[in-house]
C-alpha cells in the first residue's frame, strides 16, 4: 500500500484491539509483529471457535486456497476481514486469482497490502 511506511502491521490489515485474529499456516514472526502493534489482540489458530474477526491465511498453492476458502468465509464474522498471504515470486497464486475467488464467493475486495 502506498504511503504506509512506518504504519504498524495491525493497522495495515485493519486489525483493532480486542479482535479475534486467526492465523493459519503463519510463521511465528507474524504473530510477534501483530502483537507489537496492538497489545490486546486475541490470537487463535483454530477456526472451530467462530466468529473470527480477521483471518490471515498463508498459502503456497492455489489448491490449498481453493480447498480452504469456503470453510474460512463460513466462520468469519460478517464484518470480518480475510487476508491471503502468498509468495509473489513463485506458484500459481496472484492477487488477481485471490480476488477472482473472493468475488465469486460473494466477498468484497477492499484492500491489498
Amino acid at each position: 500500500m502506498a504511503g504506509t511506511l512506518g504504519t504498524s502491521l495491525p493497522k495495515k490489515l485493519g486489525i483493532k484491539g480486542g479482535q479475534k485474529v486467526c492465523l493459519l499456516n503463519a510463521p511465528g514472526s507474524v504473530q510477534r509483529k501483530l502483537q507489537h502493534g496492538e497489545a490486546d489482540i486475541r490470537f487463535t489458530h483454530d477456526l472451530r471457535l467462530p466468529p473470527i474477526d480477521v483471518v490471515v491465511l498463508f498459502v503456497d498453492q492455489l489448491s490449498d486456497l481453493e480447498r480452504r476458502f469456503a470453510d474460512i468465509t463460513a466462520r468469519l464474522h460478517p464484518a470480518g476481514g480475510f487476508w491471503v498471504a502468498f509468495r509473489t515470486y513463485r506458484g500459481d497464486i496472484t492477487g488477481d486469482v485471490v480476488r477472482r475467488i473472493a468475488l465469486a464467493a460473494g466477498m468484497v475486495d477492499n484492500k491489498t497490502c
